[in-house]
């Protein structure tokens, strides 16, 4: 399996023009795959992205994912499946678990160590998600879903570095993104670049529905824009049978979106509607 896992990389690159640059990838990743110093190949090859541009750049990022994620046996492959269910089960304590057996065989695999992180931050343990999350980012800058992760859970910490990284966040053009930004940039005193960012988004995006409930929230800390967030609901509210899709994007395997299911969504929505109907009744809405 380890041989294949290998020969699947070089495959992958193998359509590359410039010879020279693919036979030292081909090397290097061999050496450093095999001798379990996956991170080491990963810090190395970060140092000569930094250095390109173009399509070599966006080649060398796509080579340090493969390399990143690839396990080398059946067996790892297999664990992080099942972690992986886990996971999108909510049992992230199980998921954790599985992840660190993973880890203990492919130390530094890049997707199992995210996921990790991701499963920390969900979990409430943000200390944890930050180490983990921290040690994802140094082992691949140029993730943004990683970058995301982080942002986030520098948020939940009061971090403002977390902005740094949200903002970065926003190629991805996903509502999560827009969502988590917002919440950050409100928290840190920011509530007008918060608004501005979630109008644009929910003009650019309509069915971007976490995004409008999240403007609902902002709108309604101030008596004035009480009116607004109620138009803001019972617009969220008319598109939610339209609008509300699953999570997952399978091609980008760091990403992951825990959205509430359908009903909760439905039930918070209503809570709102009941929370702004009165013009003295604000949903608080914690700051850092």
């Amino acid at each position: 399996m380890k041989k294949n896992a290998l020969f699947l990389i070089f495959y992958f690159f193998s359509g590359v023009s410039f010879a020279s640059s693919l036979e030292a990838f081909e090397s290097q990743a061999r050496h450093f795959l095999i001798q379990k110093k996956r991170g080491e190949w990963l810090k190395s090859w970060s140092k000569r992205v930094a250095l390109e541009k173009g399509r070599r750049r966006a080649l060398s990022i796509e080579r340090m994912r493969v390399v990143g994620c690839t396990f080398l046996t059946q067996v790892s492959a297999q664990l992080y499946q099942e972690g992986l269910a886990f996971f999108l089960n909510q049992n992230y304590r199980s998921a954790i678990e599985k992840f660190k057996k993973v880890l203990a065989e492919e130390p530094e695999h890049l997707e199992v160590l995210t996921r990790m992180g991701q499963a920390f931050l969900l979990e409430g343990r943000f200390s944890l998600a930050r180490e983990t999350l921290m040690a994802s980012y140094q082992l691949n800058p140029y993730e943004v879903s990683i970058q995301l992760w982080l942002g986030r859970c520098l948020h939940k910490l009061g971090d403002l570095r977390a902005l740094v990284f949200l903002e970065a966040s926003l190629v991805l053009q996903s509502e999560q993104a827009f969502v988590w930004y917002a919440e950050a940039l409100f928290s840190f005193g920011k509530s007008q670049q918060a608004l501005l960012l979630l109008m644009q988004d929910t003009k650019r995006y309509p069915f971007h529905l976490l995004s409008l409930m999240a403007l609902a929230k902002i709108q309604m800390q101030s008596p004035a824009s009480l009116w607004h967030a109620r138009k803001t609901l019972q617009l969220t509210w008319s598109r939610l049978e339209e609008g509300f899709v699953a999570v997952l994007n399978p091609r980008d395997p760091f990403a992951y979106d825990p959205r509430p299911s359908r009903e909760v969504f439905q039930r918070r929505l209503q809570l709102f509607f009941r929370s702004g109907a009165a013009s003295d009744c604000r949903i608080q809405y914690k700051k850092v």
